[in-house]
């Protein structure tokens, strides 16, 4: 990037309020930025992207949720992503998939520099591929599998399952501060069920819920530990897979 250029900043936000201070506070605090374009929704954010290719744009967080952003997903661009959000909640999420920066309403304008001043220190584009694993993330939030027991089933949001273990041809579901239950079918036929961005398997016994990692202890394969401080064997086949799973999930300091 060359600095003596303008930084082009698209804004997308409901709310023409936010707008009008976001872009206050850029021209009023940034000198090498321009805004080239804004809205109050995401109908038109294609062709916005394709006409003023854009170094940042800055979007609300509940924007990103809409569905014409999966086409957006799917094209050549090369911008980052700065998320507005309404509390710091979203702003952990966003960076765990790499996101540029997150700004807090109401938005000040140590925060809009410091966005931009990120941007200067970066030196390659946005990983569409985290921000695609964070829309599923958020389109997900609520989506529930059913799992029977003995007594009829239980509803499970996706989220609050910890991990998955096999037992011969039945699975051990584990649930975040709740009783578990097994189920009569086998690890595999839940693997195609469950979020790829979220689950991974890590071991022919074991699938994980990569939200719950809290630690991982090297060895041949090694073995992870849960928030709950249960341990789980990594097998040596899936400890490169594990790696880089977590690699995309999280910023890391990692080598390779």
């Amino acid at each position: 990037m060359i600095l003596t250029d303008k930084i082009r900043t698209l804004i997308f936000d409901c709310n023409e309020n936010n707008i009008r201070i976001v872009g206050d506070l850029l021209t009023a605090n940034c000198d090498d930025v321009i805004v080239v374009g804004t809205d109050t929704s995401t109908v038109g954010i294609d062709k916005l992207l394709q006409i003023h290719k854009p170094d940042i744009v800055f979007i609300d967080s509940g924007l990103l949720l809409e569905t014409s952003l999966d086409t957006i997903l799917k094209g050549e661009h090369s911008f980052e992503i700065v998320f507005m959000a309404e509390n710091n909640e979203f702003a952990i999420q966003a960076f765990k998939f790499s996101a540029l920066y997150c700004i807090n309403k109401p938005f000040l304008k140590e925060e809009v520099r410091e966005a931009i001043v990120r941007f200067r220190r970066k030196p390659s584009h946005y990983d569409f591929n985290r921000l695609r694993a964070l829309v599923v993330e958020q389109k997900e939030e609520e989506c529930r599998i059913i799992l029977p027991d003995s007594i009829g089933f239980k509803i499970v949001n996706v989220n609050e399952l910890t991990r998955c273990e096999a037992e011969g041809c039945y699975t051990r579901f584990y649930l975040k501060g709740a009783d578990g239950c097994i189920v009569a079918k086998s690890l595999s036929s839940f693997i195609k069920l469950l979020p790829e961005h979220l689950f991974c398997r890590i071991h022919k016994k074991h699938l994980i819920n990569l939200n719950f990692v809290k630690q991982y202890v090297k060895g041949r394969g090694g073995h992870v530990i849960l928030q709950d401080g249960s341990k789980v064997e990594v097998s040596e086949r899936k400890k490169k897979e594990f790696i880089e799973s977590l690699k995309y999930f999280a910023y890391s300091f990692l080598e390779g």
